[in-house]
C-alpha cells in the first residue's frame, strides 16, 4: 500500500514538472542535464567547504573519519 502511494506521488510530481518547457528541454539532453548536475553538486561542494573553512585541519580530519565511520555502521544496517 504505502509503495503504491509514493509511486502515485512519484508519479504525479514527474508529470507536473514535466510539463514545463525548460523541463521538457533539458530532459531531452543528456548532456545539459549532466552539465547542469555537475555544476549544482560543485555550488553545493564549494558551499560545504566555505562552512567548515575555519575550523583546524584536526578537526576537519577527526569529523571526516567520524562521518565515515557512521556511514560505514548505516550501510551494514542496510543488509540486516
Amino acid at each position: 500500500m504505502n509503495d503504491e502511494l509514493i509511486d502515485k506521488v512519484a508519479q504525479r510530481v514527474v508529470d507536473t514538472m514535466g510539463r514545463t518547457l525548460p523541463v521538457r528541454r533539458v530532459r531531452k539532453s543528456q548532456l545539459l542535464s549532466a552539465l547542469v548536475g555537475v555544476v549544482g553538486f560543485a555550488l553545493f561542494i564549494n558551499g560545504v567547504e566555505g562552512l567548515f573553512s575555519n575550523l583546524p585541519d584536526w578537526v576537519l580530519v577527526t569529523t571526516g573519519f567520524v562521518l565515515m565511520a557512521l556511514t560505514g555502521l548505516l550501510l551494514q544496517n542496510l543488509n540486516r
